[in-house]
């Protein structure tokens, strides 16, 4: 194979590596499917399969800017009332005034748990109690 057949290799796997980077970041992000009349509660694309569990909180954000560098607007903190396989029921406490939430729109949501753990996971092989 010749030196730009292997370059074209390399170059098209390393595209391909960075596409699949950065759709791991979409993870967070999630369709409005409906809202309530009030703007309290709102149904999102997101559920059971994607690790969701009744109770879990979180906060709601809307991107904004360019895909590489964006900056996020709060929107409100919310928690699950109900999940199903692909769609669960959110109730907002602490909303935005200023930023409205439609149906349809884009959100990006990052849930306690995600954002408490942090990059990995602690594992602890001993606990040892100094009194």
């Amino acid at each position: 194979m010749s030196k730009y057949w292997k370059f074209l290799v390399f170059l098209l796997t390393f595209i391909g590596s960075l596409l699949i980077s950065k759709q791991s970041f979409a993870i967070g992000t999630a369709k409005v499917l409906e809202i309530s009349s009030t703007g309290m509660s709102l149904i999102l694309d997101r559920g059971s399969f994607e690790g969701l569990k009744p109770g879990m909180k979180g906060q709601f954000l809307k991107a904004l800017g360019d895909m590489d560098r964006p900056k996020f607007k709060y929107l409100a903190n919310a928690e699950v009332i109900k999940v199903h396989s692909s769609y669960s029921y959110w109730y907002m406490r602490d909303v935005n005034k200023s930023e409205f939430i439609d149906k349809g729109q884009r959100i990006v949501f990052v849930t306690m748990e995600e954002a408490l753990s942090g990059r990995r996971d602690a594992k602890f092989l001993k606990r040892r109690v100094i009194l």
